[in-house]
Formats: C-alpha cells, sequence, structure tokens
C-alpha cells in the first residue's frame, strides 16, 4: 500500500503533540543565519546518515547520544531534529522536551520532503529510503541506488 504524506504527517502530529513541527522553509532560513544557528540532530542509522544528511548534522539515534551532543549547548539553543520522515525525530524531541530543553523542533516531512523539495545535502545527493514502503513518499529521483 502507497503511504500518502497527509496521511504520514497527520499520524506524527497527533502521536507526538507536544512536539513543536517546524516546515523546510523555516529549517532553510535558520541555518542560513549566520548569528545564531541551530544544533542540528539526524535520528536516523549510521547507514542512512552515510547517504546523505543535513550539512552540519549531527548523528544522535537515542536521547543519550542526543544529550553527549548537548552537553555543552547553552540552554536556549534551538535543536532541529529529523529523520526520513519525522516519526523517529518527534520520539527523540519529545524525549529531549521530557529533560527540560525547550526549543526543540522536528522537521516536519524529514529528510524525504527537504530532498524531495531538492534542497541541499551533505553525501551522495540522495536518500537511503529506510525500506521499501516508507521509500514511495521519496521522489524516484532521490532514492538511492542501492535500495
Amino acid at each position: 500500500t502507497r503511504l500518502k504524506w497527509s496521511v504520514v504527517k497527520k499520524g506524527v502530529r497527533w502521536k507526538f503533540p507536544r512536539v513543536a513541527h517546524i516546515s523546510t522553509d523555516s529549517v532553510a532560513a535558520l541555518l542560513s543565519r549566520s548569528d545564531k544557528t541551530p544544533l542540528v540532530l539526524d535520528v536516523r542509522g549510521v547507514d542512512e546518515y552515510a547517504v546523505s544528511h543535513l550539512q552540519g548534522a549531527s548523528r544522535a539515534l537515542s536521547v543519550e547520544e542526543a544529550l553527549s551532543v548537548l552537553q555543552n549547548m547553552s540552554s536556549d539553543q534551538d535543536i532541529i531534529l529529523y529523520c526520513s520522515v519525522g516519526y523517529r525525530s518527534s520520539l527523540l524531541a519529545e524525549q529531549l522536551l521530557d529533560r527540560g530543553f525547550e526549543n526543540v523542533y522536528n522537521l516536519e516531512g524529514g529528510l524525504f520532503t527537504w530532498a524531495n523539495e531538492g534542497r541541499s545535502m551533505g553525501g551522495s545527493g540522495k536518500v537511503h529510503p529506510f525500506d521499501a514502503r516508507w521509500g514511495t513518499l521519496l521522489d524516484q529521483k532521490f532514492k538511492a541506488d542501492d535500495y
């Protein structure tokens, strides 16, 4: 069954109502600022990150890994999390909220939406599709060839 973006985004928002979701346009604007660049965390596996990621993103698959990256950050630091479509990153965002972080945002639609819009990425310029079902949300021209 082919997934639909409207259903996926609505489902993520329903499952994680406390998480603030941020658009690709807003993330692009934040990343272009020189005065207060946000911390970006990629909440995907090593193999997914190796194929592509947002420029400057650190990888953090668990709350422990995220806390390690965040240990020297100021409390008002903007933190943007993303994964393939937004589920794993929303889960980690919720865990960070539970630990007192306030400026935590999930990139709505994740790296798939970012890529589908033709935005710049580090790595191959293609995206790991996670699996065949979730990969249906990724424009075929951006899907990494080996997956």
